[in-house]
């Protein structure tokens, strides 16, 4: 009797749960953010791997309205072998380093 009478006027809050904290979205691993050439951005948010470490967590263009939470995509996890190379590994050659090459 006592627990029906608490569902019947037991009173709670309501909690929306918001994706990005389950997803690691909440705290990225890393912002990725692209300008074309006319002038268009687009932004990919990167969160954390999915359960087998084959994939990760992502926001693209995140844009959702405040009431609404944000689609999550899972993605290749190539991206985010990508943003954790070493800088050394993004720059381009160096015209003098390779004489050969015109």
């Amino acid at each position: 009797m006592f627990l029906l009478d608490q569902m019947v006027k037991g009173k709670g809050d309501r909690i929306t749960i918001d994706p990005r904290i389950d997803y690691g979205l909440n705290q990225p691993q890393a912002t990725i953010d692209v300008k074309l050439n006319n002038g268009k951005t687009h932004q990919l948010i990167l969160g954390k791997p999915n359960f087998n470490n084959t994939s990760v967590y992502a926001i693209a263009d995140p844009t959702a309205p405040a009431n609404q939470s944000p689609q999550v995509l899972v993605i290749s996890n190539n991206f985010e072998n990508a943003v954790n190379r070493p800088l050394s590994e993004w720059k381009q050659p160096d015209q003098q380093q390779n004489p050969e090459k015109k």
